[in-house]
């Protein structure tokens, strides 16, 4: 019995060795993955072409020598072999998958799998800002928000000759300072329309595209330049070659001289409406926005003196010795002396035997009145007697008007609201209205001037046109960037000043057009 009981210990003994030899120690259990990734530990997922270090953590630490082999769908191992190892992620995004194969010693390999995603490690974006182009010769500007990352490569700009970045987008830059947040592209072509977008390059290999940004390039001969102010009128003065430009929010006068630069302000005191020079270029008036004062600057020493009103005024023109005032209440015509600096008398405006309310007046060479009612016909009226008119038109509000004198003859251009026609008049001699042949235009005019045998006509867009009055056809088109808010014609530096702007009135700017050099 005892020897039955010895010989079942040993043989219990001997199993028990056996297994041990065999392989049925301690099998190995998987606890966890380490990936030391922050990015991983924020999001769930890998940024792609990163450096990471992946350690297996076990239940228990076995004394055995294990073996490590690690693989995976992508990316590469810089070591290998160990529990602890050095890995290169994918470069492109995508699933993949981690193969971890551990084996004991005469034991069957145990296999872990780790599924994992990978992210594009894109930089972030930055903000292209508006374009901008001042003349042909100082090329379109462009400048963006500067990249934060500490991964920079390259910024690359990219343009392509369309009103969108397009397959054929070429690179025109590639600007490898990371602080360089501003480009000129001088290779530009006059009216070309291109598109920009800035590229920002990492160190990985990964970019991201900015916002775009189109413009158009300016025509031959045209230039702009900002002015920091909201502005609403300009008036040329050919005797001084000097501009005048009315800043109603400052209440002021900006002096420009005949390049466009600013040397002088001027402060008003009073809130400007509308500016006409007057007495051959010796004074300029400004009518307040309350119509209850005009303010006389002498154009050759820019001294100021203001005239109070007891009748509140709403439009205001000059002709000869007089300036012309509109009241906003009574059915009158104003006549101011300048030299007196009073006003000398009034008259009533009939039409069908009752005064009229006008809403605006032209006096051409102190002979006619031309009265727009408010509801109501164009009024053509010899100023000698405006008790009934010569002429009425039913065009439409006017919404502005100019003239030309040949000799006895006045040849009257009017540009209606809402109505996209030139309508042209001839005044002759005998005081007959002859209507001529006007323009069919595309769009609605707004601002009017004549150069010789030229007709200027700005419209509440962003052109101009330009028509022949001799041949009475359209000679040429003019597309700026900008909406065009008011028009100013040089006849002796042959140059156009123009107030353009956004549709908004911000970003207010001066275009020069240079007319013997425009193309």
């Amino acid at each position: 019995m005892l020897v039955k009981k010895k010989g079942l210990l040993v043989w219990m003994i001997l199993f028990i060795c056996s297994l041990l030899l065999t392989g049925c120690n301690d099998a190995v259990v998987i606890k966890d993955l380490q990936i030391d990734s922050k990015f991983y530990h924020q999001t769930g997922y890998l940024l792609g072409n990163d450096r990471v270090k992946l350690k297996i953590e076990l239940d228990k630490e076995l004394n055995q020598d294990l073996t490590y082999y690690w693989k995976a769908t992508g990316g590469r191992f810089l070591t290998q072999g160990k529990q602890e190892v050095t890995y290169i992620t994918p470069k492109l995004p995508g699933d993949y998958s981690l193969k971890l194969v551990i084996k004991k010693e005469n034991q069957v390999a145990t296999t872990f799998k780790f599924p994992f995603v990978v992210k594009g490690n894109y930089p972030k974006r930055v903000k292209l800002n508006k374009v901008v182009i001042n003349s042909l010769k100082s090329g379109v500007k462009l400048d963006w928000s500067a990249y934060k990352g500490t991964d920079f490569y390259s910024y690359k700009i990219l343009r392509s000759n369309n009103f969108y970045i397009d397959d054929q987008a070429q690179v025109i830059a590639n600007i490898t300072n990371q602080a360089q947040d501003y480009y000129t592209d001088d290779n530009i072509e006059p009216n070309q329309v291109y598109s920009y977008q800035i590229m920002v390059i990492n160190h990985s290999g990964y970019l991201s595209a900015s916002n775009e940004e189109m413009i158009r390039g300016l025509p031959q001969g045209v230039r702009k330049q900002r002015i920091k102010e909201e502005i609403s009128q300009i008036v040329v003065d050919d005797i001084h070659l000097k501009s005048y430009i009315t800043v109603r929010d400052k209440r002021q006068i900006l002096v420009l001289n005949n390049n466009g630069k600013i040397v002088k302000q001027i402060n008003l005191g009073i809130y400007p409406k509308e500016a006409v020079l007057a007495l051959e270029n010796k004074y300029l008036f400004v009518l307040s926005l309350r119509g209850n004062s005009i303010v006389r600057i002498d154009l050759e020493s820019l001294e100021k003196k203001k005239y109070k009103l007891n009748i509140r005024m709403k439009d205001i023109t000059s002709s000869g010795d007089y300036l012309y005032l509109l009241p906003k209440s009574k059915r009158k015509l104003i006549r101011f002396a300048i030299k007196k600096g009073k006003i000398k008398n009034n008259f009533s405006i009939k039409f069908k035997g009752k005064r009229i309310k006008a809403r605006r007046i032209r006096v051409i060479n102190n002979e006619y009145l031309i009265a727009d009612m408010v509801f109501g016909p164009t009024l053509f009226y010899n100023l000698k007697n405006l008790s009934k008119p010569i002429k009425k038109l039913d065009i439409g509000p006017i919404k502005d008007i100019a003239v030309s004198i040949a000799g006895s003859q006045y040849y009257i251009y009017l540009g209606s609201i809402g109505n996209r026609i030139i309508q042209s008049y001839l005044i002759n001699s005998d005081d007959k209205i002859i209507e001529q042949q006007g323009f069919v235009v595309n769009s609605y005019p707004r601002d009017l001037l004549i150069k010789g045998n030229s007709l200027f006509v700005g419209y509440d867009s962003k052109k101009i046109t330009i028509f022949d009055l001799k041949k009475d056809k359209l000679s040429q088109k003019i597309k700026l960037n900008n909406y065009i808010y008011d028009l100013g014609l040089s006849k002796k530096s042959k140059r156009l000043y123009l107030i353009t702007a956004a549709i908004d009135k911000t970003n207010s700017y001066l275009t020069i057009i240079d007319l013997k050099k425009f193309n």
